[in-house]
């Protein structure tokens, strides 16, 4: 009794945290949107499909009307919004998505979508028509390839596991023959 009382104790505030840490976070759409309304709703309000006269995957079409007269999204009100009112919908004809697709949203899900259209339902083109930022290494040792690595890992407060022993790498080498050992052997640590 007493060890379940004190685990308790101890869990709850870290639930505690990680539950309250989400919700500071601002929404993006590409990492938080697109996958909700890719998996629930493209199907039906995506390219070439526009049930309702509604589509959802460009931001010109979801603040327009669809045939009910509404728009989907009201930057900045949720109230106002008819996504957010269909999906928090109990009515048969009006609840998204419809119960015969069998695609049900979280009530995670449901938060998510009112939070990015209370935060001005910022859109984002997909991350595969951005234009490519060319960054330059930050640091340039061991490899130019870590320098992004490590920059990433800084910005996590992670780091790198410590460099491994010899012996590691002569294992590795004689379990995967494929490999090229030249980086472990032109180091020194191991016999040419």
């Amino acid at each position: 009794m007493k060890r379940l009382l004190l685990s308790i104790l101890i869990l709850t505030p870290v639930f505690w945290i990680h539950a309250v840490e989400p919700s500071s976070a601002p929404v993006s759409f590409n990492k938080d949107i697109r996958p909700i309304l890719s998996e629930n709703c493209f199907s039906c309000h995506g390219q070439g499909k526009n049930k309702g006269e509604l589509r959802l995957d460009t931001s010109a079409h979801f603040i327009k009307a669809g045939a009910s007269g509404e728009k989907a999204v009201v930057p900045n009100q949720p109230d106002a919004s008819e996504l957010v009112k269909r999906i928090l919908s109990t009515e048969k004809g009006k609840v998204m998505p419809p119960p015969s697709t069998k695609k049900t949203l979280t009530a995670a899900q449901k938060e998510t979508l009112s939070k990015w259209i209370a935060q001005g339902a910022p859109y984002e083109k997909h991350w595969s028509f951005e234009p490519i930022k060319a960054q330059a290494p930050i640091e340039k040792k061991p490899n130019p390839i870590d320098a992004y690595l490590i920059a990433k890992l800084k910005k996590e407060g992670l780091s790198y596991a410590p460099k491994g022993r010899p012996i590691y790498f002569i294992t590795q080498s004689f379990s995967h023959p494929y490999r090229v050992d030249s980086e472990c052997a032109g180091n020194g640590n191991l016999p040419r």
